[in-house]
C-alpha cells in the first residue's frame, strides 16, 4: 500500500524536476545542489522516496502529453 503523500523538500523537488532532463540520476543530484562525492548515493535514496518518482512521473505523462500535442500540430 502506497504511503500517503507527503510535502517535498526544495532540493526533492529540482531533483525530480533534473530527472526529467539529466541522462543520469547522479547528474540530477548534482544539479539539485547534492555533494557530488554522495550523489550516487542521494539519488538512489531519493529514487526510493514514492512522492519523489510519482513527482517524476507527472511530469514524464506531462512531457508525454506536450510532446504529442506537438506532433499534430507538425502533421496538419
Amino acid at each position: 500500500m502506497p504511503s500517503p503523500p507527503r510535502r517535498l523538500l526544495p532540493r526533492q523537488i529540482l531533483f525530480a524536476e533534473y530527472c526529467l532532463t539529466e541522462a543520469s540520476a547522479a547528474r540530477a543530484a548534482i544539479r539539485a545542489g547534492y555533494a557530488p562525492r554522495s550523489a550516487r548515493n542521494q539519488a538512489h535514496r531519493l529514487l526510493a522516496n514514492d512522492d519523489i518518482r510519482r513527482r517524476i512521473a507527472g511530469g514524464v505523462a506531462a512531457l508525454g502529453a506536450q510532446d504529442a500535442a506537438q506532433r499534430s500540430i507538425l502533421l496538419e
